[in-house]
C-alpha cells in the first residue's frame, strides 16, 4: 500500500494543502466521484478539457463522454470512512463500472486511438466494452466507419450533427433530432460533462441550460454569441454573451472559488463585468458587499469571523476556506487565473470534430 503522510487527511495521496489550493475536499478521497482516488487521477491538477475543473474535480477529464474511472478499468467505487472520510458517491451518477476492465482508454485523450472519432462516440453505450455495432476506441482502423461519408457534413450515426451519436442520445435521454436539446445555444456534443447532472436538479447537463445552477445560462458562460441552428429562442434559455473575452465555467457554480455564485457576482447575468458588479473570475472580490448581489451572512461571519465559508462547487470539489486565506485561497486563485487566461484564448468548439 502507498504510504500516507499525516497531512493527507483522506489518504488520497494529495496533501491537504494541495487539495485546498485546487478546490478539492481534503476529507474526500474521490472528489469527483468517478471511482479514482484524487492522487491517482491523470494530470490531477490540470484542466485537460478546459471546462474550468481540474481533472481531480472532473469526472470526465477529457469530455469524451466516458467517465474517467470507466476508462481506467475501475469496477468498484472507492469506500470511505463514514463520518470521517468520504469515498465515491454513487448517487451523483458519475461512477460507472467498466464492463471490460481488460481494455482501457485514456481519461485525458478525447480520441484515445487518434483515429478521428471521440471515445464515447465509438463506445456509444458508455460501458467500457466493445458491443455489437460499436467502434473500438482503442482501434484507429475502425474510426473511418464513424466519419462522414463523401460529401456529407456529419456521420450517418449523428443525424442532428451535434457531435453525439444517435445511440448516445437515445440511451442518454437527449433528442437525436435536436442539436441543442436544452436550447442554451451550445451544441449537445459541446456541452461540458453532457451525461452528468452537475447541479443535482434531476436533469443531465445536455438537457439543462444552467448545468451548474449558478444562475447564468451555459451558452453565456462559454462565450456563445450566435446560437446553434437548432436552438429555440422562444424557450428563453439562450442569452448572447456580452463579453466574449471572458469566460466562466458551466460546470462550476463558483468559477473563481471565492465563495459566491457566478450569477450573484454577474448580477445581470449577461457575461460581462459591468459597473457595480463583481468579477466571477476574481476570488478577491467575492465578499465585497459593494458589488454584485451580496450573499446572506453566515453564522461565523455574524460572530466576527470574516473568512468565507466552504462552498460546494459543481463537479464534486469544494473550496475549503480557512482563517488563513493566504494558505488556501491564493494558490486556488492562481489556478483559476491560469484557467481564465486559457479560456480567453480558446475559441468556441466546432460542433463536430471528425477530421
Amino acid at each position: 500500500d502507498d504510504l500516507v503522510p499525516a497531512d493527507d487527511s483522506d489518504g488520497d495521496l494529495l496533501l491537504d494543502a494541495e487539495e485546498r489550493a485546487f478546490g478539492l475536499d481534503p476529507f474526500d478521497l474521490d472528489s469527483d466521484d468517478d471511482g479514482v482516488r484524487d492522487g491517482d487521477e491523470a494530470d490531477w491538477a490540470v484542466d485537460t478539457d478546459g471546462d474550468g475543473l481540474v481533472n481531480a474535480r472532473d469526472g470526465d477529464s477529457d469530455n469524451d463522454g466516458l467517465p474517467d474511472g470507466l476508462e481506467l478499468g475501475v469496477i468498484q467505487p472507492l469506500g470511505g470512512v463514514p463520518g470521517v472520510v468520504a469515498g465515491t458517491d454513487r448517487s451523483r451518477g458519475v461512477f460507472r463500472a467498466d464492463q471490460d476492465p481488460a481494455s482501457r482508454t485514456s481519461p485525458v485523450a478525447w480520441d484515445s486511438d487518434f483515429g478521428g472519432a471521440r471515445d464515447g462516440f465509438e463506445d456509444s453505450d458508455h460501458d467500457g466494452a466493445v458491443g455489437a455495432r460499436e467502434g473500438d476506441p482503442a482501434d484507429a482502423e475502425d474510426d473511418a466507419e464513424q466519419a462522414p461519408s463523401d460529401g456529407a457534413e456529419c456521420p450517418a450515426a449523428d443525424r442532428d450533427c451535434d457531435g453525439l451519436s444517435d445511440v448516445e442520445e437515445e440511451l442518454g435521454g437527449a433528442d437525436p433530432n435536436d442539436g441543442d436539446s436544452d436550447d442554451d445555444g451550445v451544441a449537445d456534443g459541446a456541452e461540458a460533462n453532457a451525461w452528468f447532472d452537475t447541479d443535482g436538479d434531476g436533469r443531465l447537463n445536455v438537457n439543462d441550460a444552467d448545468s451548474d445552477g449558478d444562475l447564468i445560462l451555459d451558452g453565456t458562460e462559454v462565450g456563445v454569441t450566435a446560437p446553434h441552428v437548432d436552438t429555440d429562442p422562444a424557450a428563453g434559455l439562450f442569452r448572447t454573451d456580452a463579453d466574449t473575452s471572458t469566460r466562466t465555467s458551466s460546470v462550476a457554480s463558483d468559477s473563481d472559488g471565492g465563495g459566491r455564485l457566478d450569477g450573484e457576482e454577474d448580477s445581470d447575468r449577461d457575461g460581462a463585468v459591468d459597473p457595480g458588479e463583481c468579477d466571477p473570475m476574481d476570488p478577491t472580490d467575492d465578499r465585497d458587499p459593494d458589488c454584485g448581489v451580496a450573499p446572506p451572512p453566515t453564522a461565523t461571519e455574524e460572530e466576527g469571523d470574516e473568512s468565507p465559508p466552504a462552498r460546494l462547487l459543481g463537479g464534486g470539489g469544494w473550496a475549503c476556506a480557512s482563517a488563513a486565506p493566504s494558505a488556501t485561497g491564493w494558490p486556488y486563485a492562481l489556478s483559476v487565473l491560469a484557467w481564465a487566461v486559457g479560456a480567453r484564448r480558446r475559441r468556441h468548439r466546432r460542433t463536430c470534430r471528425y477530421d
